[in-house]
């Protein structure tokens, strides 16, 4: 293998010795260039609603758009109580009653539907009435209630929608208005109804509150619990872990602030180019920490090694940021690439972190490079106390392991290669699937919540259908509804359905009741007449602020139908929408599924596209660079495989902990992708530099490559792991599973960095050397 020479540039050569020259110049530089991003800071804004994760043009998000339009919001909070006496007493249902009507007045509720206010239509005589099911100004007398809980239970709609079969749950829905352009605020609606729910918490009764705005706010708090959390573990590791390996306290100072004005400078960037901060976005500042200690911990390394040696403090400096410079260059580049593959993705936040990480990757060489540069040359540094004795244990423990595997070296590549094809195997039959609600860990408020509604009630989500006429008035056609009735009556019997809600149900209510209640004549009438007479008989009845345009639309040309199940599985969900068009379809009826539910579940595919999007983009940009870095093919091959192997390690750990691809795993691939290869290129430069511009035997080059750039490599990897791994004590469980899978992708990084890369370095050498 034949390395070609890589040199300093006389660009970079003029760079370093400008800072050297005129250090006041480079901070102000450095500092002048964060001072005018900073001010986006404060044009920063968050966005936790469901729009955040979708780009404008997103056909789910126009379709959902269009629903809304046509039928209102599918969005409701909703909440359950339950009463271990039962619901239909006098108590329960006065507080059913009580806060119905208080619902009408949170904000942005524009129609509630529950147990009481249901509109029941029967008959009285040769009249047809549609009133509340437990009306407004009744006594709740024992006769009253044991009436109306037999209707209730007896009915064809309310069991397993609005009351459980055992009669002790009910769940009240609380209708948002529609977010056209902004979705309503999730945090302010949720918050007023909490309020509500703890002014009626008497008794025995139990309130569940979920729904989109209670999940909506479940995000934002999740994010901002972590942050306040997460970050202050991150930064006090990082201290000490800085501490541990350069026993300098001004070297802490100088890495932490390019953390600290990483951090500015990206966030800035983000709200002058109007990046919103989502639960995806949130992760950033963890991040920016880890990408902003990598660089400057191995200027520093190098510094202070020069130091202990007996180098001035000027040639000292000149000689890190030399050394430093076409390594940092690349790795700067390589993780801005990584970063930035995410622009391809069809989901908006792994879009917008991508760009911000890029930008992170970028701003903290620049701080590096200019600030800390500038100060090592002001500031009155020295070696630690006790870095010696490090010194010169790590001496010890590079030679042992040099020897090890240089005696080793086709062992290794073997169980190397064998432990790449073992996992990339498991890697494949990873699956990709996600639940919005098992985003949060089980004892989360929202999680228990939806819980106990699905396993005592029924479903509270689901998808809806939106089934075209053909032309206006088209609604009323028997043949057009009856092809809904059969439609819905499949639907019915599909795997986690608990209840089918449309139009035809109205319909076959009010002809029954038209006929003095006559079971036998729960049906659809064949005369278009009379079903406008029998829609027209309904809506006349409702009384005020209920009406039908939440089901049909306002020219009568399409009808709503609602799907509630309990499926959980975003790609079981996604199948069985895709089943319930085709089987619209197959009635020869124009269906389309949409619904805020599936806007979540519908990610799937987008998780799918972005993760091979991505994790392709990124490994042909590395390949490409470090081919043209090393100026040799097999070189760039050899660097990529420390850096793929453990991508292949995470997603056989996944699979064997059951778990599956979703936002925060994917995102996890391409973030160690981009980082992971700063230590190959870091092994790599300086194999280079020891063995063709000093004259190191491979063997020697190795023992010292371990001993001076593994040592900065196992402190900057010691903090990334420290970093993403702190992401386990994370509320929301996509950060969760980002930070153990990063974590864990990082340190089998490191191992193979330190023990694969050097044993193919030496065997291609020798392999050279045999020619």
């Amino acid at each position: 293998m034949t390395f070609h020479p890589v040199r300093l540039s006389k660009p970079a050569q003029a760079f370093v010795h400008f800072i050297a020259d005129r250090p006041l110049t480079a901070i102000f530089l450095g500092l002048a260039f964060i001072i005018a991003l900073a001010p986006g800071m404060g044009r920063l804004t968050a966005d936790f609603t469901y729009r955040a994760f979708f780009l404008p043009d997103d056909p789910a998000l126009i379709e959902y758009d269009k629903f809304e339009r046509r039928f209102g919001n599918d969005d409701a909070a909703v909440i359950g109580i339950h009463s271990p006496s039962g619901i239909f007493d006098a108590e329960s249902m006065e507080i059913v009653r009580a806060l119905t009507d208080k619902l009408w007045q949170v904000t942005d509720i524009i129609r509630v539907d529950s147990l009481t206010n249901f509109n029941w239509v029967h008959a009285e005589g040769d009249d047809i009435l549609v009133e509340p099911l437990i009306p407004a100004d009744v006594e709740l007398t024992d006769e009253l209630l044991a009436h109306r809980k037999a209707v209730a239970l007896a009915h064809e709609v309310l069991p397993d929608y609005m009351i459980s079969r055992d009669g002790k749950t009910t769940m009240l829905f609380a209708v948002l208005k529609p977010g056209f352009e902004h979705a309503p605020d999730d945090s302010r609606i949720a918050g007023e109804i909490d309020k509500l729910i703890e002014e009626f918490s008497v008794g025995d009764h139990r309130f569940f509150h979920s729904g989109n705005p209670a999940m909506g706010r479940a995000f934002r708090d999740a994010a901002i619990v972590d942050m306040e959390t997460l970050i202050p573990i991150v930064l006090i590791l990082t201290v000490v872990m800085i501490y541990l390996m350069l026993r300098s306290f001004t070297g802490i100072f100088l890495s932490l602030t390019v953390v600290v004005l990483s951090i500015v400078g990206t966030l800035g960037t983000a709200g002058l180019i109007g990046i919103k901060m989502t639960n995806v976005t949130t992760m950033l500042p963890q991040i920016l920490i880890a990408i902003g200690i990598a660089d400057s911990v191995h200027v520093l390394a190098s510094f202070y090694l020069a130091l202990r040696n007996g180098t001035p403090r000027r040639e000292a400096a000149i000689y890190a940021l030399t050394k430093n410079f076409q390594a940092t260059i690349m790795t700067t580049v390589t993780t801005a690439g990584g970063f930035f593959s995410f622009m391809t993705a069809t989901l908006q936040p792994l879009k917008d972190i991508g760009m911000l990480g890029g930008i992170g990757a970028i701003v903290a060489w620049i701080v590096t490079y200019l600030v800390l540069g500038g100060m090592m040359f002001l500031l009155p540094l020295k070696p630690g106390d006790g870095a010696t004795a490090n010194h010169r244990q790590r001496q010890r423990l590079a030679a042992r392991l040099s020897g090890w595997i240089e005696g080793n070296t086709k062992p290794i590549v073997a169980i190397f290669a064998l432990f790449a094809i073992g996992s990339a195997f498991l890697s494949t039959r990873l699956d990709v699937n996600s639940d919005p609600f098992k985003y949060f860990a089980a004892d989360y408020p929202i999680r228990v919540a939806n819980d106990f509604l699905e396993a005592n009630i029924g479903a509270a989500r689901g998808i809806e259908l939106v089934i075209d006429a053909g032309s206006e008035e088209g609604i009323k056609n028997p043949a057009f509804l009856k092809k809904v009735e059969t439609l819905q009556a499949e639907l019915d019997k599909m795997p986690g359905v608990t209840r089918t809600l449309s139009i035809v149900d109205i319909l076959k209510q009010t002809n029954r009741s038209l006929h003095g209640d006559d079971p036998n004549e729960y049906r659809l009438v064949d005369d278009a007449d009379t079903i406008a007479q029998e829609l027209f008989l309904y809506t006349m009845s409702l009384p005020q602020g209920m009406d039908i345009n939440d089901r049909v639309t306002l020219k009568n040309d399409a009808v709503r139908l609602t799907v509630l199940w309990t499926i959980t599985s975003s790609s079981e969900a996604v199948l069985q929408a895709e089943a319930a068009v085709a089987k619209a379809h197959a009635l020869g009826l124009d269906a389309v599924y949409t619904g805020k539910t599936m806007l979540w579940q519908g990610m799937n595919g987008k998780v799918v596209f972005s993760f091979l999007s991505s994790i392709g983009l990124a490994l042909a940009l590395i390949t490409t660079m470090l081919i043209v870095y090393f100026r040799s093919f097999g070189i760039g091959i050899i660097a990529l495989i420390p850096n793929v192997v453990p991508l292949f390690f995470g997603g056989a750990i996944l699979w064997l902990l059951g778990k599956t691809l979703d936002v925060g795993t994917v995102m996890a691939y391409s973030v160690c992708l981009g980082i992971a290869v700063d230590d190959t290129i870091h092994v790599l430069a300086n194999y280079y530099r020891l063995t063709k511009q000093e004259g190191k035997s491979p063997r020697d080059a190795i023992e010292e490559l371990l001993n001076y750039t593994g040592g900065a490599l196992l402190a900057t990897t010691a903090i990334l792991v420290c970093a993403f791994g702190t992401f386990m004590f994370a509320t929301f469980q996509p950060n969760l599973y980002f930070g153990v899978l990063t974590a864990g992708i990082l340190s089998i990084a490191l191992v193979t960095t330190l023990t694969y890369l050097p044993a193919s370095l030496l065997l291609a050498d020798r392999k050279d050397a045999d020619r």
